[in-house]
């Protein structure tokens, strides 16, 4: 709080902003956690908006497991939160490689002892017993899993078709791709062609809507920020994300 403290001061809505943006922010879909099976396995989401929730959702069902169990997890406190990172939209590796040494640090300055005879927060007298206790703790988790759930399994939506060759190793100066929105919503397409991994460059629009209608279709012509070539071996994707609603929806170009 003390490194913290003249942020806060000087712009209490900015630093919490700040704190909060990697659960909350519409940031292009990339990490190490759950999103890699929309990004790699599935290929697409509807609804990614629901990983930030799911993260929402378990971090306040860890604060109750917490109470109930603080003398069990009273180490633990500096590791939970990274469990928040690994449903997020975007799970990078960096989150847990800045709090490592918080990790280090609690290992070293505590132990189990220490909780021994701590108090926490105690269950209804019914929901005391062993069995009772498991149960409980884990229905906690249960809307954790079901947001997260509705964000793996809702499909793309937009079914892309790709109208222009592409031949390994030729240069690519723009790029025919028809798209159909099959969800109920509107989405405006961003653009990239990436091959496997993230996306970091997005393709212009020389022609086609800013926006898709849900149930229509439409053709987009993109062209390269630069000049670019199609790789002569490895996968190739186009990418497509939204903001509002927050989805991905891929085809695959090049195997």
């Amino acid at each position: 709080m003390v490194v913290n403290a003249p942020f806060v001061l000087a712009s209490p809505k900015a630093w919490l902003t700040g704190v909060l943006e990697p659960l909350l922010q519409h940031a292009v879909p990339h990490g190490q956690g759950i999103i890699t099976f929309s990004y790699y396995v599935t290929g697409g989401s509807g609804a990614l908006d629901w990983y930030g929730r799911a993260s929402i959702v378990l971090f306040l069902t860890l604060l109750a497991v917490y109470a109930l169990h603080f003398r069990k997890l009273g180490r633990a406190a500096v590791v939970l939160p990274w469990l928040l990172f690994w449903l997020s939209t975007r799970s990078q590796d960096g989150y847990w490689v800045l709090t490592m040494p918080l990790w280090v640090a609690g290992l070293v300055t505590t132990s189990r002892a220490d909780f021994a005879d701590a108090y926490q927060l105690r269950l209804p007298t019914v929901l005391r017993s062993r069995t009772a206790t498991i149960a409980a703790t884990t229905a906690l988790f249960l809307p954790t899993a079901v947001c997260v759930g509705i964000a793996a399994l809702t499909p793309q939506p937009l079914a892309m078709h790709a109208t222009s060759g592409l031949a390994r190793g030729a240069l690519v100066r723009a790029l025919t791709v028809e798209v159909t929105n099959r969800s109920g919503k509107p989405v405006e397409p961003h653009f990239a062609v990436t091959t496997g991994v993230d996306i970091t460059e997005y393709w212009k629009i020389t022609t086609g809507p800013a926006s898709v209608p849900p149930g229509t279709s439409a053709t987009y012509t993109l062209a390269p920020p630069e000049m670019w070539k199609m790789p002569a071996t490895g996968p190739v994707l186009l990418r497509a994300v939204s903001d509002h609603p927050q989805t991905l929806s891929s085809l695959r170009l090049a195997d």
